[in-house]
């Protein structure tokens, strides 16, 4: 996910500043299907000296 508003987190689930947020997983359908962008052709990525 990278990024997360730690002080939202605590508000929402009543978390107390004593206890440390270490990890955040996002759960759940999205509302949008992410699309694939093209594949690159091997003349793209391969480069031979």
């Amino acid at each position: 996910m990278g990024l997360y508003d730690e002080q939202a987190i605590r508000n929402f689930f009543n978390i107390p500043n004593s206890q440390i947020i270490v990890c955040v997983i996002a759960v759940g359908v999205p509302a949008v299907k992410a699309t694939m962008p093209p594949r690159k052709s091997i003349d793209e990525i391969l480069k031979v000296l």
